[in-house]
Parts: structure tokens; C-alpha cells; sequence
């Protein structure tokens, strides 16, 4: 019987022998990975593909190497693919970033003392020294393609200069003064007698080239134009000059104008066709020329430049100013009374009374 127990014991403490040997088996021993090889367990490393030999952190990310002196500027670390570094047992070292460097001031002129005190001081001040007058350079002269403006000093004795405010010595007849007066009846009175004296005006100077060649006979010189040529582009000129009162009377009350959008939209249309009636500045010219010829050399070459470009654009530039004038009557008449209604304008004729005259 006892050798019964006895065999019992011993195979029951075989079986717990057995069974811790079983259990250990089965149970591996815990294992420490670092993929990476850089010293930090991959259970603590954020950055898992650090280079190999690479300098680290506590958090396995690549850490700055320390400098062996001081730099003169920081030097920022890159980013890395895993994002910012966040500690997690050991804090990683920080660079110390000096300060920017101090802002650089300019020694001062030589001879001068430090603190911008002035080393003449007390001493009497030094006479200016005359300065020599700058010399103008003439420009050369490339007759025949464009005639300059006329300048004042050039301009012929007795004629005033465009943009005038007073009524001039020299004129055609139909200068038209700015308006002075106050009131919207004086107003609309003003525009009425402006409209009908621009349409007298615009067939004056119709008049002036009726019955010509419609261009100009070449000359060398002004004696060779006779008295009567002379006299169309003396009056041509006043004709021209008269023409631009228009355009500043127009321009200083279209800021008055009554409200009717039509009337100012038409007012806007005559301001824009006197602005392009470039073609009579040659009236202009042309007295010069044969006032003063010593200002103009070759003087035959500046006269035909001329007179092309008069008679190539006036009638064309004209009939623009007279349609546009007519389109201003009649957007004018809608706010006049009745009784003071401005006569129907006849339209100028498209081409113009010259022989042999085209209209491009």
C-alpha cells in the first residue's frame, strides 16, 4: 500500500515538473527589436528609418550635431518625414541661437567730427559759386513729314494763341466767349446761341475754300503765293482760332449741363470731334511760315507738308464737327421752350465744294 502512495506521489510531482516545463515552452522569452540599429528600442523610436551611424535622440530621430565652435548665424534643422520631435523620457538638446548682429552705421564723412556736428561751424559761409547756363542742343529738322506747332515766340505779330478767354483782335466773327452767366434759363440761352454760331462758323470756313483746286501750287518761298492765296489762309487761321473757343466754352459748362442724359452724351460728342479737328492747326502754320520764313527751313518743303495734310483731313474732320453739333440741337431743343427752339441745321454736303476733291 505505501508503495501504491508512494508511486502516486512521485507521478504527481513529475506532472507539475512536466506542466512548468510545458508552460516555459510556450511562453518565449520577451524581445527587444531595434530595426534601425540606433540604440533606441523600437517600443520608444518615432523615427524608425533613422540612417545607420546617424546621431539620435531619446526618441530615436536624428538629432543636430554639436558644433565644435560658435556659428555665426542658426541653421535650422530639415524636417523629417515623421513630423516634429515630441520627447518623450529625456529631453532632446537645444541649440542656442545668437542674436542678430547689431545694425551697421556708415562712418561719417571725412573731415567731419563724430555725433554730425558740423565742422564749419562759426566760420563764415562761402560766396556761392555761378553755376553756367545749361546750352540747349538744336534738334535737328526733318522737313516734310509733320510741321511742328508754332510756338508763341514764332507766332505772327497781332494773333493771339488758342485757349483764349477774351474775344481777340484778329477773328473771323464767330469767337464765342465763356459763359458768365447764372441761372438755368441763362444756361440753356448760352448753349442755344453757341450751337447756332458753331453751324455759321463750320460754313464759313466752307466758304473760304469753295471754288479752289483743293490743294495747294508748290512754292520755294511766301513771295511766291499770291495775295489772294495769302488772304485764304489768313482767314482760315481766324476761322481756326475762333474754332477753339468752342471747344473750351464746351468743356467749361458740360459740368452744368441740364440733367437729361441725352443732351449730356451729346455734349460729349461735340467736345470729342473739336478735340480731333487737328487739320486746321496747318491754317495756323502756314501764316507763320509766311509771317516769319526765317523760322522755317527749307520753307517749301514745311509749306507742302502743310497744305497736304490740310486739304487730306479738314472736310472729313469738319463734317464730323457739324454732325455732332446737329446731334447737340437736337437733344438741346427737348429741354428749351418751345418758342425758343433751335432751327433745323442742313447737313454740309458730303463732299466738299472744290473741284476735284475726294472724301476718304
Amino acid at each position: 500500500m505505501r508503495r501504491l502512495v508512494s508511486v502516486a506521489v512521485v507521478m504527481m510531482c513529475a506532472g507539475g515538473a512536466a506542466s512548468s516545463l510545458l508552460a516555459q515552452e510556450k511562453t518565449p522569452p520577451a524581445v527587444t527589436r531595434d530595426s534601425d540599429r540606433d540604440g533606441v528600442p523600437d517600443v520608444r523610436d518615432r523615427c524608425l528609418n533613422t540612417p545607420v551611424g546617424a546621431r539620435v535622440d531619446a526618441t530615436g530621430c536624428s538629432a543636430p550635431a554639436q558644433p565644435s565652435a560658435p556659428q555665426a548665424g542658426p541653421t535650422p534643422a530639415a524636417p523629417t518625414a515623421a513630423g516634429p520631435v515630441v520627447a518623450t523620457q529625456a529631453q532632446p538638446s537645444r541649440r542656442i541661437i545668437p542674436a542678430p548682429p547689431a545694425a551697421v552705421v556708415a562712418p561719417a564723412p571725412s573731415g567731419q567730427p563724430p555725433g554730425g556736428a558740423d565742422p564749419n561751424a562759426g566760420r563764415p559761409a562761402a560766396p556761392p559759386q555761378a553755376v553756367p547756363p545749361a546750352v540747349a542742343t538744336p534738334r535737328p529738322v526733318t522737313p516734310g513729314v509733320t510741321v511742328p506747332a508754332v510756338n508763341a515766340a514764332a507766332a505772327p505779330s497781332g494773333r493771339a494763341a488758342p485757349r483764349r478767354s477774351a474775344a481777340p483782335a484778329v477773328t473771323a466773327g464767330f469767337f464765342m466767349p465763356p459763359f458768365t452767366g447764372r441761372g438755368e434759363a441763362e444756361r440753356l440761352d448760352y448753349l442755344r446761341s453757341m450751337t447756332v454760331r458753331l453751324d455759321s462758323a463750320l460754313r464759313g470756313l466752307v466758304a473760304v475754300f469753295a471754288g479752289t483746286a483743293g490743294s495747294a501750287v508748290p512754292a520755294e518761298d511766301p513771295t511766291r503765293l499770291s495775295e489772294r492765296v495769302r488772304d485764304r489762309w489768313a482767314r482760315c487761321d481766324e476761322h481756326y482760332l475762333d474754332l477753339t473757343s468752342f471747344s473750351d466754352a464746351v468743356r467749361l459748362i458740360k459740368d452744368s449741363l441740364p440733367s437729361n442724359p441725352l443732351v449730356r452724351l451729346a455734349a460729349d460728342g461735340l467736345d470729342n470731334a473739336l478735340q480731333e479737328m487737328a487739320a486746321l492747326r496747318e491754317c495756323d502754320n502756314i501764316v507763320s511760315m509766311v509771317n516769319r520764313p526765317q523760322d522755317f527751313n527749307p520753307w517749301g518743303q514745311y509749306y507742302e507738308a502743310s497744305t497736304r495734310n490740310f486739304f487730306r483731313d479738314w472736310y472729313t474732320q469738319l463734317r464730323a464737327v457739324h454732325e455732332a453739333d446737329r446731334t447737340f440741337a437736337r437733344q438741346l431743343n427737348g429741354v428749351l421752350a418751345a418758342d425758343r427752339a433751335i432751327p433745323p441745321l442742313t447737313a454740309l454736303p458730303s463732299a466738299p465744294p472744290i473741284a476735284g476733291a475726294m472724301v476718304r
